[in-house]
């Protein structure tokens, strides 16, 4: 395991913690419902090296999470980003 899977691993917990304890968000923040519900974040996680990129996230269920996982054409990590951050400003 490298250094950066233990620090996702770490802001992982702080990031669940932040969500669904502090922030008391146990619906999707983009449809409502609660069935499968994920931690969503604004760029792959392969690209996040710091906390703050790590943290932005949103919690949404896992249809709208595939969906924008698997998007393809013009710009589909800059739509993900959008709509995460979208999320974000509605709280």
């Amino acid at each position: 395991m490298n250094a950066r899977t233990k620090l996702h691993q770490k802001w992982h917990r702080e990031l669940k913690q932040y969500l669904m304890g502090d922030l008391a968000i146990d619906y999707c923040e983009s449809c409502g419902t609660s069935y499968g519900l994920s931690i969503m974040h604004a760029t792959k996680r392969r690209f996040i090296e710091n906390k703050t990129d790590y943290f932005r996230a949103a919690i949404v269920c896992l249809p709208e999470h595939q969906s924008y996982d698997e998007a393809t054409g013009d710009e589909p990590h800059g739509k993900m980003a959008a709509f995460v951050d979208g999320l974000i400003a509605k709280r």
